[in-house]
């Protein structure tokens, strides 16, 4: 996921039973011992399928970055690179189908715009990260644009630079708290959201390297972000991956594909502190790391024939995660989209939508997660030449599960489809619980 973590607990199956508990000496009835958390779900999103959308059917726009926050409300974003005149571009979905929306113009820009990634917290509060290019003095300038749930506005990037720096993603957690990251011409940098402003810092190089960038990042609590990208050597591009402890940044080394080590992280998302996975390409292989909370562990991935990248990663739970990318080449046309699902021990090829009628070729660029209802991927479809339609899938999630209720409240959870959402066990009541049911958001 290019986004922050997002975790649902809503819309399961709920068996409507009252079961009534055995009775004690003296006519007392036996309290019920409310249950804790049930073991990490595990879920599947192994059938995709192309989304509505009411874009018009010959732009020339690209989708880069997604963020869910329902069932009925995600953010796209992107860039219409190749327009006459760039701009940056966002589409969003109401629960039937995705509509492009107006953007604003970036001021003093004069050349291209692009939003890469985008996290919303709320319907009405998202930020998008990019970069901004000014031929004036042949820079680029970290790009930010916010949702206020009505309108898309340029919080940042109006002004050119005098050196270049890129956002490449952004996470937040609240309207608060947001880390932007990127780089620089030689090394990794960030910029953190206080509600107001953004502040930027440029890291170090790695040891050894000449330069390193950031392109993704995944925040879980305000102590705690992990950024993967590259690092270049003289020769090879290996790995490189940063965790956030709320002061500062620290290198955790990632271990790299012996046999041909040039390549890095596109993707990152963490379901909490002690788990992470990071995806990318070895020489369009596909690699998975995955972070157990003090190292990184370079996982057994098949990759189709013909080649594949891994872009976006999307992580709820340690045994939880979707990855997508595309098969083929890098960047070749005629790449189709490609999608993995993981269940804390493999990780599984899933089914993906053939490309759009007369595309030459489509990719998954991001991917965001919602544990009730489906994951969804944004990427682009290559019509003709450099005609890009931007390209939105979902898949929904496959899980099972059932409650019970006890007659003194006490609820009971099994199966991956039931996480624990609480209890009224050991609560005094006025009389004894017949039955329960799902509200209209699904706790």
């Amino acid at each position: 996921m290019r986004s922050a973590l997002r975790v649902f607990t809503a819309g399961c199956a709920v068996a409507l039973l009252s079961l009534p508990l055995a009775l004690l000496g003296g006519g007392a009835v036996e309290a019920a011992t409310p249950h804790g958390l049930t073991a990490p779900a595990q879920v599947s999103a192994s059938s995709w399928a192309t989304m509505p959308t009411t874009a018009a059917a010959t732009p020339t726009n690209t989708d880069t970055g997604v963020s869910c926050v329902s069932s009925v409300f995600c953010m796209a974003v992107g860039n219409g690179y190749y327009q006459s005149t760039p701009a940056t571009t966002a589409e969003s979905w109401n629960g039937s189908t995705w509509s492009p929306l107006t953007m604003p113009t970036v001021a003093n820009s004069t050349g291209g715009v692009v939003l890469a990634g985008v996290s919303c917290v709320t319907t009405g509060f998202c930020m998008a990260a990019g970069y901004a290019y000014y031929s004036s003095g042949n820079t680029y300038t970290s790009l930010v644009e916010q949702w206020n749930g009505t309108a898309w506005s340029v919080t940042q990037g109006t002004v050119a630079p005098s050196s270049d720096n890129y956002l490449y993603d952004v996470s937040c957690l609240s309207t608060t708290f947001c880390m932007a990251i990127g780089g620089t011409d030689t090394a990794p940098y960030v910029e953190q959201w206080n509600g107001s402003t953004w502040t930027p810092t440029t890291l170090s190089i790695p040891g050894g390297f000449s330069d390193a960038y950031f392109s993704a990042i995944s925040c879980t609590t305000i102590s705690s972000c992990m950024a993967v990208g590259y690092t270049n050597g003289s020769s090879t591009a290996l790995p490189l991956a940063e965790l956030w402890n709320g002061s500062t940044w620290t290198v955790t080394p990632v271990p790299a594909v012996t046999a041909s080590p040039n390549y890095g992280l596109d993707g990152v998302s963490c379901a909490g502190p002690s788990f992470c996975a990071a995806v990318g390409g070895n020489e369009n292989k596909n690699v998975v790391e995955t972070w157990n909370g003090s190292s990184w562990t370079l996982d057994t991935v098949a990759t189709p024939s013909g080649g594949g990248n891994l872009i976006g990663v999307s992580c709820f739970s340690a045994t939880s995660c979707t990855a997508v990318g595309e098969l083929g080449d890098a960047g070749a046309s005629g790449n189709t989209p490609q999608a993995l699902t993981w269940d804390g021990q493999n990780w599984s090829e899933a089914t993906t939508p053939a490309s759009p009628t007369s595309s030459s070729g489509s990719d998954y660029y991001a991917v965001d997660c919602i544990t009730d209802w489906a994951c969804v991927a944004a990427g682009d479809a290559q019509m003709s030449g450099s005609n890009y339609l931007p390209l939105e899938a979902m898949a929904p999630i496959a899980r099972s599960g059932y409650r019970f209720v006890a007659s003194d409240g006490g609820i009971f959870n099994y199966g991956a489809g039931a996480p624990f959402l609480g209890s009224m066990g050991g609560q005094p009541l006025n009389a004894p619980i017949v039955g329960m049911a799902t509200m209209p958001a699904g706790d």
